[in-house]
């Protein structure tokens, strides 16, 4: 790479959402770090709205937070709401995606959404007999599951034609399925829930993790002093990080916490 030939383009424009929004961040930036030219930024979105506070109830969009603590924290909560979540948890060591609600229903669902035989088989075998299952021809696991858990077969057999309301009727019946059963009963839209299960409309992640991408609605929970510059952070990098927290919203940004940084970031400067 040393050999190739360099030359040095910069781009004169960056392109946002919100050009008021944008250009108050990027004023932020360069007041904070010595020596950043000021970016010539265009928006092409709609307005950017900021609420100071984190709602009850969150259908769709990102939550940022400094450490997977926060976000495990949040996600136990968005849990026991039965709010289908992504949580993306990143370290120095590596980094995960967890899906906890879907592995919390992941039995029922192999009922509800398996389309035929071969499809349950396969599924239901993965959860109630995953030690050398997958090394069984298609008929040895059939067999086998249908002489240990023929309950399930009839069960499945029964309801595999009949819409979802009546599928979740019918699981109330067996012992294993009654509790998850009774929790999609209750709910007013299973059918959206399920979807939602597969593909969350809500992620939780690091601001490291979630760094290039963004969302409508980003919520930014413990936005304070200690966080938000961490105490013993490098502050230029600590700069960084706030400004790629704050600048991933595209419409509301929800923010709940009294930075330092939120004088510089989302008040205008000259």
């Amino acid at each position: 790479f040393l050999s190739l030939p360099y030359k040095r383009q910069e781009m004169g424009q960056t392109y946002r959402y919100d050009t008021s929004y944008s250009r108050t961040l990027d004023n932020g930036l360069s007041s904070l770090l010595r020596g950043r030219e000021r970016r010539n930024i265009i928006g092409y979105g709609s307005k950017i709205r900021i609420y100071n506070y984190i709602p009850k109830n969150i259908e769709e969009g990102v939550m940022l937070a400094r450490t997977n603590e926060i976000l495990r924290r949040y996600s136990a909560n968005l849990t026991s709401k039965l709010v289908p979540h992504r949580l993306e948890e990143f370290s120095f060591f590596g980094s995960g995606t967890k899906n906890p609600l879907k592995r919390k229903f992941r039995k029922i669902l192999v009922f509800l959404e398996s389309n035929n035989d071969k499809e349950f088989t396969e599924n239901i075998g993965k959860i109630i007999r995953p030690g050398g299952y997958d090394k069984l021809s298609f008929e040895e696991k059939m067999r086998l599951l249908r002489k240990e858990y023929g309950g399930y077969y009839s069960l499945f057999n029964h309801i595999k034609d009949k819409n979802l309301q009546d599928k979740i009727r019918f699981c109330l019946r067996n012992k294993k399925l009654k509790k998850q059963a009774k929790m999609l009963k209750r709910l007013n839209d299973p059918e959206q829930f399920i979807s939602d299960l597969n593909e969350p409309r809500v992620t939780l992640s690091t601001v490291h993790r979630y760094k290039g991408r963004e969302s409508f609605n980003v919520f930014i929970p413990d936005f304070k002093d200690g966080l938000f510059p961490l105490k013993k952070g490098n502050f230029e990098e600590e700069v960084r990080i706030a400004n790629v927290a704050l600048s991933r919203v595209k419409k509301n940004l929800y923010l709940e916490g009294s930075s330092p940084f939120r004088r510089r970031f989302l008040t205008k400067e000259d």
